[in-house]
Protein backbone atom coordinates (compact mmCIF):
# COMPACT_ATOMS: atom_id res chain seq x y z
CA UNK A 1 0.00 0.00 0.00
CA UNK A 2 1.30 3.47 -0.89
CA UNK A 3 2.26 5.70 2.08
CA UNK A 4 -0.35 8.37 2.85
CA UNK A 5 -0.13 11.37 5.20
CA UNK A 6 -3.61 12.22 6.41
CA UNK A 7 -4.41 14.62 9.26
CA UNK A 8 -7.81 16.28 9.48
CA UNK A 9 -8.86 19.09 11.86
CA UNK A 10 -6.06 18.49 14.35
CA UNK A 11 -2.93 20.05 12.90
CA UNK A 12 -1.94 23.69 13.37
CA UNK A 13 1.17 25.70 12.65
CA UNK A 14 3.30 25.43 9.53
CA UNK A 15 4.08 22.38 7.42
CA UNK A 16 7.50 21.18 8.67
CA UNK A 17 10.31 21.04 6.16
CA UNK A 18 11.06 17.56 7.49
CA UNK A 19 8.17 16.34 5.40
CA UNK A 20 10.77 16.01 2.66
CA UNK A 21 12.16 12.98 4.49
CA UNK A 22 9.06 10.97 3.59
CA UNK A 23 10.41 10.16 0.16
CA UNK A 24 7.98 7.30 -0.47
CA UNK A 25 4.93 9.41 0.29
CA UNK A 26 2.18 9.01 -2.31
CA UNK A 27 -0.63 11.21 -1.01
CA UNK A 28 -0.91 14.18 1.35
CA UNK A 29 -4.28 14.94 2.93
CA UNK A 30 -4.02 17.98 5.19
CA UNK A 31 -7.32 19.62 4.32
CA UNK A 32 -9.40 21.51 6.88
CA UNK A 33 -6.73 21.95 9.52
CA UNK A 34 -5.37 25.19 10.88
CA UNK A 35 -2.19 25.29 8.85
CA UNK A 36 -0.36 28.55 8.32
CA UNK A 37 2.95 29.62 6.87
CA UNK A 38 4.08 28.77 3.36
CA UNK A 39 4.32 25.57 1.34
CA UNK A 40 7.85 24.20 1.97
CA UNK A 41 10.13 24.31 -1.05
CA UNK A 42 11.47 20.87 -0.15
CA UNK A 43 8.17 19.33 -1.15
CA UNK A 44 9.83 18.89 -4.54
CA UNK A 45 11.79 15.93 -3.17
CA UNK A 46 8.58 13.89 -2.82
CA UNK A 47 8.68 12.70 -6.40
CA UNK A 48 6.18 9.87 -5.82
CA UNK A 49 3.36 12.22 -4.89
CA UNK A 50 0.18 11.74 -6.89
CA UNK A 51 -2.18 13.71 -4.67
CA UNK A 52 -1.78 16.90 -2.61
CA UNK A 53 -4.67 18.37 -0.67
CA UNK A 54 -3.87 21.39 1.50
CA UNK A 55 -7.25 23.06 1.00
CA UNK A 56 -9.21 24.99 3.63
CA UNK A 57 -6.28 26.21 5.69
CA UNK A 58 -4.53 29.57 6.21
CA UNK A 59 -1.47 28.94 4.10
CA UNK A 60 0.25 32.06 2.78
CA UNK A 61 3.02 32.89 0.35
CA UNK A 62 3.26 31.83 -3.27
CA UNK A 63 2.96 28.44 -4.94
CA UNK A 64 6.49 26.97 -5.21
CA UNK A 65 7.70 26.69 -8.76
CA UNK A 66 9.16 23.32 -7.80
CA UNK A 67 5.67 21.78 -7.67
CA UNK A 68 5.51 21.97 -11.44
CA UNK A 69 9.15 21.20 -12.19
CA UNK A 70 9.65 18.09 -10.05
CA UNK A 71 6.39 16.34 -9.16
CA UNK A 72 5.76 14.67 -12.50
CA UNK A 73 3.44 11.98 -11.07
CA UNK A 74 1.05 14.49 -9.55
CA UNK A 75 -2.57 13.89 -10.57
CA UNK A 76 -4.44 16.20 -8.19
CA UNK A 77 -3.47 19.51 -6.57
CA UNK A 78 -5.91 21.10 -4.12
CA UNK A 79 -4.67 24.40 -2.70
CA UNK A 80 -8.06 26.11 -2.66
CA UNK A 81 -9.43 28.22 0.21
CA UNK A 82 -6.15 29.51 1.55
CA UNK A 83 -4.39 32.89 1.48
CA UNK A 84 -1.94 32.21 -1.32
CA UNK A 85 -0.56 35.15 -3.27
CA UNK A 86 1.65 35.67 -6.29
CA UNK A 87 1.23 34.19 -9.77
CA UNK A 88 0.47 30.69 -10.95
CA UNK A 89 3.93 29.23 -11.68
CA UNK A 90 4.47 28.57 -15.39
CA UNK A 91 6.03 25.24 -14.51
CA UNK A 92 2.64 23.93 -13.41
CA UNK A 93 1.83 23.20 -17.06
CA UNK A 94 4.65 20.64 -17.09
CA UNK A 95 2.68 18.15 -14.97
CA UNK A 96 1.76 15.50 -17.55
CA UNK A 97 -0.56 13.50 -15.25
CA UNK A 98 -2.46 16.40 -13.66
CA UNK A 99 -6.23 15.87 -13.75
CA UNK A 100 -7.50 18.17 -10.98
CA UNK A 101 -6.18 21.68 -10.37
CA UNK A 102 -7.95 23.65 -7.64
CA UNK A 103 -6.40 27.02 -6.81
CA UNK A 104 -9.66 28.86 -6.18
CA UNK A 105 -10.49 31.16 -3.27
CA UNK A 106 -7.03 32.58 -2.76
CA UNK A 107 -5.36 35.89 -3.58
CA UNK A 108 -3.49 34.75 -6.65
CA UNK A 109 -2.47 37.43 -9.14
CA UNK A 110 -0.79 37.47 -12.52
CA UNK A 111 -2.17 35.70 -15.58
CA UNK A 112 -3.26 32.24 -16.62
CA UNK A 113 -0.15 30.53 -18.06
CA UNK A 114 -0.25 30.82 -21.87
CA UNK A 115 0.68 27.15 -22.22
CA UNK A 116 -2.09 25.86 -19.98
CA UNK A 117 -3.18 23.70 -22.92
CA UNK A 118 -0.21 21.41 -22.24
CA UNK A 119 -2.15 19.87 -19.36
CA UNK A 120 -3.58 17.34 -21.79
CA UNK A 121 -5.37 15.12 -19.26
CA UNK A 122 -6.77 17.91 -17.07
CA UNK A 123 -10.43 17.37 -16.17
CA UNK A 124 -11.17 20.04 -13.56
CA UNK A 125 -9.74 23.57 -13.59
CA UNK A 126 -10.75 25.85 -10.71
CA UNK A 127 -9.07 29.26 -10.66
CA UNK A 128 -12.08 31.24 -9.48
CA UNK A 129 -12.23 33.82 -6.69
CA UNK A 130 -8.74 35.20 -7.15
CA UNK A 131 -7.26 38.36 -8.66
CA UNK A 132 -6.08 36.86 -11.93
CA UNK A 133 -5.93 39.33 -14.82
CA UNK A 134 -5.14 39.21 -18.52
CA UNK A 135 -6.90 37.19 -21.18
CA UNK A 136 -8.13 33.61 -21.41
CA UNK A 137 -5.35 31.88 -23.38
CA UNK A 138 -6.24 30.32 -26.72
CA UNK A 139 -4.41 27.18 -25.66
CA UNK A 140 -7.27 26.41 -23.26
CA UNK A 141 -8.95 24.84 -26.28
CA UNK A 142 -6.37 22.03 -26.19
CA UNK A 143 -7.79 20.70 -22.91
CA UNK A 144 -9.94 18.12 -24.67
CA UNK A 145 -10.64 16.12 -21.49
CA UNK A 146 -11.71 19.15 -19.46
CA UNK A 147 -15.12 18.73 -17.82
CA UNK A 148 -15.31 21.77 -15.54
CA UNK A 149 -13.70 25.19 -15.92
CA UNK A 150 -14.25 27.88 -13.29
CA UNK A 151 -12.56 31.24 -13.93
CA UNK A 152 -15.21 33.39 -12.29
CA UNK A 153 -14.63 36.26 -9.85
CA UNK A 154 -11.32 37.41 -11.30
CA UNK A 155 -10.15 40.37 -13.38
CA UNK A 156 -10.00 38.69 -16.77
CA UNK A 157 -10.41 40.87 -19.86
CA UNK A 158 -10.71 40.43 -23.61
CA UNK A 159 -12.95 38.09 -25.58
CA UNK A 160 -13.77 34.46 -24.95
CA UNK A 161 -11.48 32.63 -27.42
CA UNK A 162 -13.20 30.59 -30.11
CA UNK A 163 -10.89 27.72 -29.18
CA UNK A 164 -13.21 27.15 -26.21
CA UNK A 165 -15.48 25.39 -28.70
CA UNK A 166 -12.96 22.54 -28.93
CA UNK A 167 -13.61 21.46 -25.33
CA UNK A 168 -15.72 18.50 -26.39
CA UNK A 169 -15.89 17.02 -22.88
CA UNK A 170 -16.92 20.24 -21.13
CA UNK A 171 -19.91 20.11 -18.79
CA UNK A 172 -19.64 23.35 -16.78
CA UNK A 173 -18.26 26.71 -17.94
CA UNK A 174 -18.22 29.59 -15.47
CA UNK A 175 -16.55 32.86 -16.53
CA UNK A 176 -18.84 35.16 -14.52
CA UNK A 177 -17.81 38.29 -12.63
CA UNK A 178 -14.92 39.34 -14.85
CA UNK A 179 -14.47 42.08 -17.43
CA UNK A 180 -14.80 39.96 -20.55
CA UNK A 181 -15.80 41.69 -23.78
CA UNK A 182 -16.47 40.72 -27.37
CA UNK A 183 -19.02 38.25 -28.63
CA UNK A 184 -19.86 34.77 -27.42
CA UNK A 185 -18.43 32.44 -30.10
CA UNK A 186 -21.18 31.05 -32.31
CA UNK A 187 -19.40 27.71 -32.33
CA UNK A 188 -20.35 27.23 -28.69
CA UNK A 189 -22.99 24.90 -30.08
CA UNK A 190 -20.18 22.37 -30.52
CA UNK A 191 -20.11 21.73 -26.77
CA UNK A 192 -22.55 18.86 -26.91
CA UNK A 193 -22.00 17.77 -23.29
CA UNK A 194 -22.31 21.24 -21.72
CA UNK A 195 -24.80 21.49 -18.86
CA UNK A 196 -24.17 24.93 -17.37
CA UNK A 197 -22.90 28.16 -18.98
CA UNK A 198 -22.43 31.02 -16.54
CA UNK A 199 -21.30 34.37 -17.97
CA UNK A 200 -23.14 36.89 -15.80
CA UNK A 201 -21.60 40.22 -14.84
CA UNK A 202 -19.28 40.77 -17.80
CA UNK A 203 -19.44 43.09 -20.80
CA UNK A 204 -20.13 40.49 -23.48
CA UNK A 205 -22.04 41.80 -26.48
CA UNK A 206 -23.48 40.53 -29.75
CA UNK A 207 -26.39 38.19 -30.33
CA UNK A 208 -27.16 34.99 -28.49
CA UNK A 209 -25.78 32.18 -30.71
CA UNK A 210 -28.61 30.15 -32.28
CA UNK A 211 -26.31 27.11 -32.12
CA UNK A 212 -26.94 26.95 -28.38
CA UNK A 213 -30.42 25.70 -29.15
CA UNK A 214 -28.96 22.33 -30.10
CA UNK A 215 -27.26 21.70 -26.75
CA UNK A 216 -29.62 19.06 -25.45
CA UNK A 217 -27.71 18.55 -22.17
CA UNK A 218 -27.84 22.25 -21.28
CA UNK A 219 -30.03 23.14 -18.31
CA UNK A 220 -28.57 26.42 -16.97
CA UNK A 221 -27.97 29.67 -18.90
CA UNK A 222 -26.91 32.55 -16.64
CA UNK A 223 -26.14 35.58 -18.82
CA UNK A 224 -27.45 38.47 -16.71
CA UNK A 225 -25.68 41.85 -16.59
CA UNK A 226 -23.99 41.80 -19.99
CA UNK A 227 -24.63 43.62 -23.26
CA UNK A 228 -26.29 40.95 -25.38
CA UNK A 229 -28.34 42.29 -28.28
CA UNK A 230 -31.22 41.21 -30.48
CA UNK A 231 -33.89 38.62 -29.87
CA UNK A 232 -33.79 35.24 -28.16
CA UNK A 233 -33.16 32.71 -30.97
CA UNK A 234 -36.09 30.52 -31.91
CA UNK A 235 -33.78 27.52 -31.60
CA UNK A 236 -33.78 27.99 -27.82
CA UNK A 237 -37.21 26.41 -27.95
CA UNK A 238 -35.46 23.05 -28.27
CA UNK A 239 -33.92 23.38 -24.81
CA UNK A 240 -35.23 22.03 -21.51
CA UNK A 241 -33.75 24.59 -19.17
CA UNK A 242 -34.23 24.83 -15.44
CA UNK A 243 -32.32 28.10 -15.25
CA UNK A 244 -32.57 31.07 -17.60
CA UNK A 245 -31.26 34.45 -16.48
CA UNK A 246 -31.03 37.17 -19.12
CA UNK A 247 -31.74 40.27 -17.04
CA UNK A 248 -29.90 43.55 -17.59
CA UNK A 249 -28.97 43.11 -21.22
CA UNK A 250 -30.13 44.87 -24.39
CA UNK A 251 -32.39 42.11 -25.66
CA UNK A 252 -35.57 42.99 -27.52
CA UNK A 253 -38.88 41.27 -28.12
CA UNK A 254 -41.33 39.94 -28.74
CA UNK A 255 -40.56 36.69 -26.99
CA UNK A 256 -40.54 33.71 -29.37
CA UNK A 257 -43.72 31.68 -29.59
CA UNK A 258 -44.01 28.04 -30.41
CA UNK A 259 -46.47 25.18 -30.11
CA UNK A 260 -44.75 22.51 -28.01
CA UNK A 261 -45.54 18.87 -28.65
CA UNK A 262 -46.25 16.94 -25.48
CA UNK A 263 -45.61 13.27 -24.81
CA UNK A 264 -47.01 10.74 -27.27
CA UNK A 265 -47.38 13.49 -29.85
CA UNK A 266 -50.21 15.32 -28.13
CA UNK A 267 -50.32 19.11 -28.46
CA UNK A 268 -50.75 21.16 -25.27
CA UNK A 269 -51.07 24.50 -27.08
CA UNK A 270 -48.49 26.18 -24.86
CA UNK A 271 -47.35 29.37 -26.48
CA UNK A 272 -43.86 29.92 -25.11
CA UNK A 273 -40.99 27.55 -25.90
CA UNK A 274 -39.78 25.11 -23.24
CA UNK A 275 -36.85 27.31 -22.22
CA UNK A 276 -39.29 29.86 -20.84
CA UNK A 277 -40.42 27.26 -18.31
CA UNK A 278 -38.61 28.47 -15.22
CA UNK A 279 -35.32 29.53 -13.80
CA UNK A 280 -34.10 27.59 -10.80
CA UNK A 281 -32.77 29.77 -7.97
CA UNK A 282 -31.92 26.88 -5.76
CA UNK A 283 -32.73 23.22 -6.02
CA UNK A 284 -33.13 20.71 -3.24
CA UNK A 285 -34.91 17.43 -2.75
CA UNK A 286 -38.68 17.82 -2.68
CA UNK A 287 -39.67 15.44 0.09
CA UNK A 288 -43.43 16.03 -0.11
CA UNK A 289 -45.77 15.94 -3.10
CA UNK A 290 -46.54 19.28 -4.72
CA UNK A 291 -50.21 18.85 -3.82
CA UNK A 292 -49.24 19.33 -0.16
CA UNK A 293 -47.89 22.83 -0.87
CA UNK A 294 -49.56 25.42 1.32
CA UNK A 295 -48.18 28.64 2.79
CA UNK A 296 -47.91 26.91 6.16
CA UNK A 297 -46.06 23.94 4.68
CA UNK A 298 -43.79 26.26 2.68
CA UNK A 299 -42.69 28.05 5.82
CA UNK A 300 -41.91 24.79 7.61
CA UNK A 301 -39.98 23.17 4.79
CA UNK A 302 -38.85 25.97 2.49
CA UNK A 303 -35.29 24.65 2.04
CA UNK A 304 -36.65 21.45 0.53
CA UNK A 305 -38.59 23.19 -2.21
CA UNK A 306 -37.41 23.58 -5.77
CA UNK A 307 -37.71 27.34 -6.28
CA UNK A 308 -38.55 28.33 -9.85
CA UNK A 309 -38.37 31.74 -11.41
CA UNK A 310 -38.32 33.43 -14.75
CA UNK A 311 -36.03 36.47 -14.71
CA UNK A 312 -36.10 38.67 -17.82
CA UNK A 313 -36.01 42.08 -16.18
CA UNK A 314 -34.26 45.14 -17.61
CA UNK A 315 -34.29 44.35 -21.31
CA UNK A 316 -36.48 45.56 -24.16
CA UNK A 317 -38.80 42.58 -24.52
CA UNK A 318 -42.22 43.44 -25.87
CA UNK A 319 -45.51 41.84 -26.78
CA UNK A 320 -48.56 40.76 -24.84
CA UNK A 321 -47.59 39.81 -21.30
CA UNK A 322 -50.51 37.44 -20.92
CA UNK A 323 -48.75 34.73 -22.93
CA UNK A 324 -46.33 34.12 -20.07
CA UNK A 325 -49.21 33.25 -17.76
CA UNK A 326 -50.75 30.76 -20.16
CA UNK A 327 -48.10 28.16 -19.38
CA UNK A 328 -49.05 24.96 -17.62
CA UNK A 329 -45.75 25.18 -15.74
CA UNK A 330 -45.66 26.78 -12.32
CA UNK A 331 -43.60 29.82 -11.32
CA UNK A 332 -42.58 30.65 -7.79
CA UNK A 333 -40.68 33.81 -8.77
CA UNK A 334 -41.45 35.89 -11.85
CA UNK A 335 -39.68 39.14 -12.78
CA UNK A 336 -40.40 40.79 -16.13
CA UNK A 337 -40.00 44.36 -14.92
CA UNK A 338 -38.33 47.11 -16.93
CA UNK A 339 -39.38 45.90 -20.38
CA UNK A 340 -41.98 46.89 -22.95
CA UNK A 341 -44.62 44.25 -22.29
CA UNK A 342 -48.20 45.38 -22.87
CA UNK A 343 -51.52 44.51 -21.28
CA UNK A 344 -54.17 44.67 -20.07
CA UNK A 345 -53.87 41.85 -17.58
CA UNK A 346 -56.51 39.15 -17.87
CA UNK A 347 -59.08 39.53 -15.11
CA UNK A 348 -58.82 35.78 -14.53
CA UNK A 349 -55.01 35.83 -14.29
CA UNK A 350 -54.97 34.94 -10.58
CA UNK A 351 -56.60 31.61 -11.39
CA UNK A 352 -53.94 30.57 -13.89
CA UNK A 353 -52.08 27.39 -12.87
CA UNK A 354 -48.79 29.03 -13.87
CA UNK A 355 -48.88 31.38 -10.86
CA UNK A 356 -51.12 29.49 -8.45
CA UNK A 357 -48.28 29.14 -5.92
CA UNK A 358 -46.23 32.19 -6.82
CA UNK A 359 -44.27 33.94 -4.08
CA UNK A 360 -42.93 36.98 -5.93
CA UNK A 361 -44.47 38.73 -8.95
CA UNK A 362 -42.70 41.78 -10.39
CA UNK A 363 -44.34 43.58 -13.31
CA UNK A 364 -43.04 47.12 -12.74
CA UNK A 365 -41.90 49.53 -15.44
CA UNK A 366 -43.85 48.19 -18.39
CA UNK A 367 -46.57 50.04 -20.32
CA UNK A 368 -49.27 47.80 -18.82
CA UNK A 369 -52.80 49.20 -18.99
CA UNK A 370 -56.15 48.21 -17.57
CA UNK A 371 -57.04 47.42 -13.97
CA UNK A 372 -55.45 45.35 -11.22
CA UNK A 373 -57.23 41.97 -11.45
CA UNK A 374 -59.24 41.02 -8.38
CA UNK A 375 -58.17 37.43 -9.01
CA UNK A 376 -54.70 38.34 -7.72
CA UNK A 377 -56.43 37.91 -4.39
CA UNK A 378 -56.44 34.16 -5.01
CA UNK A 379 -52.64 33.99 -4.91
CA UNK A 380 -52.56 32.77 -1.32
CA UNK A 381 -48.76 32.34 -1.17
CA UNK A 382 -47.88 35.75 -2.62
CA UNK A 383 -45.32 37.73 -0.62
CA UNK A 384 -44.14 40.32 -3.17
CA UNK A 385 -46.29 42.17 -5.73
CA UNK A 386 -44.69 45.04 -7.62
CA UNK A 387 -46.59 46.86 -10.39
CA UNK A 388 -45.17 50.37 -10.17
CA UNK A 389 -44.57 52.69 -13.15
CA UNK A 390 -47.20 51.27 -15.46
CA UNK A 391 -50.46 52.76 -16.78
CA UNK A 392 -52.83 50.88 -14.51
CA UNK A 393 -56.14 52.51 -13.72
CA UNK A 394 -59.16 51.85 -11.54
CA UNK A 395 -59.08 50.97 -7.86
CA UNK A 396 -56.96 48.64 -5.76
CA UNK A 397 -58.91 45.45 -5.00
CA UNK A 398 -59.17 44.83 -1.25
CA UNK A 399 -58.70 41.11 -1.88
CA UNK A 400 -55.18 41.80 -3.17
CA UNK A 401 -54.06 44.22 -0.49
CA UNK A 402 -55.13 41.83 2.28
CA UNK A 403 -53.37 38.69 1.13
CA UNK A 404 -52.18 36.93 4.28
CA UNK A 405 -48.49 36.70 3.43
CA UNK A 406 -48.07 39.85 1.36
CA UNK A 407 -45.01 41.73 2.64
CA UNK A 408 -44.01 43.94 -0.29
CA UNK A 409 -46.59 45.84 -2.35
CA UNK A 410 -45.91 48.68 -4.79
CA UNK A 411 -48.30 50.28 -7.26
CA UNK A 412 -46.72 53.73 -7.32
CA UNK A 413 -46.68 55.89 -10.45
CA UNK A 414 -49.78 54.58 -12.17
CA UNK A 415 -53.22 56.09 -12.82
CA UNK A 416 -55.08 54.43 -9.94
CA UNK A 417 -57.93 56.14 -8.17
CA UNK A 418 -60.34 55.69 -5.30
CA UNK A 419 -59.87 54.90 -1.63
CA UNK A 420 -57.01 52.66 -0.57
CA UNK A 421 -58.62 49.58 1.01
CA UNK A 422 -58.04 48.95 4.68
CA UNK A 423 -55.20 46.52 5.13
CA UNK A 424 -53.47 44.71 7.96
CA UNK A 425 -49.90 44.98 6.73
CA UNK A 426 -48.18 48.34 7.08
CA UNK A 427 -47.12 49.48 3.60
CA UNK A 428 -45.31 52.83 3.20
CA UNK A 429 -46.97 55.75 1.48
CA UNK A 430 -44.33 55.54 -1.24
CA UNK A 431 -45.90 52.25 -2.34
CA UNK A 432 -49.03 54.19 -3.43
CA UNK A 433 -47.56 57.58 -4.42
CA UNK A 434 -47.75 58.97 -7.94
CA UNK A 435 -51.44 58.10 -8.35
CA UNK A 436 -53.23 61.49 -8.24
CA UNK A 437 -56.66 59.94 -7.80
CA UNK A 438 -55.69 57.64 -4.93
CA UNK A 439 -56.39 58.57 -1.30
CA UNK A 440 -56.71 57.07 2.14
CA UNK A 441 -54.14 55.68 4.58
CA UNK A 442 -51.21 55.69 4.26
CA UNK A 443 -51.92 58.55 1.79
CA UNK A 444 -53.78 61.69 2.82
CA UNK A 445 -57.48 61.23 3.73
CA UNK A 446 -60.05 61.15 0.96
CA UNK A 447 -62.34 64.11 0.42
CA UNK A 448 -65.66 62.96 1.78
CA UNK A 449 -67.79 64.34 -1.07
CA UNK A 450 -65.96 62.12 -3.51
CA UNK A 451 -65.55 58.92 -1.53
CA UNK A 452 -68.54 58.38 0.69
Amino acid sequence: MSPILKIIQQFSGSIPSSISNLVSLDKIYLTRNNLSGSIPLDIRTLKNLTYIDLSYNRITGSIPDSIGSKLFKLQALFLNHNKLTGPIPNSIVELPELQDLHLDHNRITGIIPKSVGKLSVLQDLHLDHNQIAGIIPKSVGLLSKLRNIYLDHNKLTGPIPSSICDLISLEVLNFSYNKLTGMLPYCIGNLTKIQRIVLENNMITGKLPPSMGHLTALYDILFSNNRFLGQIPLSFGNLRLTSLQLSNNHLIGPLPTQLRQGSKGSCHNQFLPPYILVTSIYQSILTYPVTDFTPQFRRRSQIFLSSRTLDLHSNNFSGYLGEIFNRADKYFYLDVSSNMFTGPLDEDIGNKPAIARILSLKLSKNPLEGTIPKSFGNLISLEVLEMSSNRLSGSIPKEVLNLEFLQVFNVSNNQLSGRTPQHNTSFPASAFSGNPGLCGAPLPPCKRRFYL
